[in-house]
């Protein structure tokens, strides 16, 4: 499960976060065309009631062990049956230090319908948000950028890493970087099987003085720029390898609370744990 991370207002590590309870979770054949995590549900063995409940299941875990931490989390429900994605609002919303607030394109129809105009006004009413822009319509000229899926956000240096795919054009990534603030490092990667990796944060994690990457699975050419960038920055990279990526090794997310920061990072059998600063 994914959180939309929210920033407080002294610090650019978050320590409140926003997830959307899955209750219409289910393989979505919109995005399964270029998402290879995903299993058509025959092959799961599973219907559709059974894999929604194990999800439900899942995020309240993951609900208790952030709060058990001393995390904020605004907790939402899903309000269509047919978002089935629902649970993932980190790819139409982020949140910044500077309180500005930002919706995104989509590249599936069924995953435009997530954007939701209560939860913008929840968040403006009860943190601070001193601006909201909406980059949504460039949808309307086919560019896309699926907010944090598609850029990992260094807020420390102004840098967004971005793993180029029809999640993510060029044209749409450096609109939402200019309306952001950031400076993009723009790369290829693809898996052993030669498919694109459609969002960055499956292979890639940067945190206040980390970065977690799977190196190999950069395009040759664009990986002295990346790993550069990092190093220059003074992140201590921590390369994973794809078979880790397969087991989301790559989509961590970094909180505090009030002991310092932690990691949350997925562990066995579809659980999420959280430990102390890398």
């Amino acid at each position: 499960m994914q959180a939309s991370h929210i920033k407080n207002s002294r610090s650019t590590t978050p320590n409140s976060v926003l997830m959307v309870r899955p209750c219409a979770f289910r393989p979505n054949e919109q995005t399964a065309k270029d998402n290879s995590f995903q299993k058509p549900l025959v092959s799961t063995g599973r219907n559709r009631a059974e894999i929604s409940k194990n999800a439900c299941a899942e995020f309240d875990e993951m609900v208790r062990t952030l709060r058990m931490n001393h995390i904020t989390v605004e907790v939402f429900e899903t309000e269509r049956k047919n978002t089935p994605d629902a649970v993932f609002p980190n790819n139409w919303l982020s949140t910044h230090p500077n309180g500005l607030l930002v919706t995104y394109p989509m590249y599936c129809e069924n995953r435009r319908a997530e954007r939701r105009d209560d939860i913008v006004s929840y968040l403006q009413q009860h943190y601070i948000v001193q601006q909201a822009k909406d980059l949504s319509f460039l949808e309307e000229d086919g560019d896309i950028v699926e907010g944090t899926g598609a850029m990992v956000i260094d807020h420390v240096n102004a840098l967004a890493y971005v793993c180029l795919s029809q999640r993510a054009n060029k044209r749409a990534v450096m609109s939402a970087c200019k309306a952001i603030g950031l400076t993009p490092i723009c790369f290829s990667a693809f898996d052993t099987a030669g498919t694109a990796i459609y969002h960055t944060n499956v292979m890639m994690c940067v945190g206040s003085d980390f970065a977690i990457v799977a190196t190999s699975m950069i395009e040759e050419s664009d990986k002295n720029v990346v790993l550069s960038t990092l190093k220059e920055t003074g992140k201590n990279v921590i390369e994973i390898s794809e078979e880790q990526v397969n087991s989301f090794a790559g989509n961590c997310l970094e909180l505090l609370n009030s002991n310092g920061k932690r990691l949350l990072l997925p562990i066995s059998d579809n659980k999420c744990d959280i430990h102390g600063k890398v």
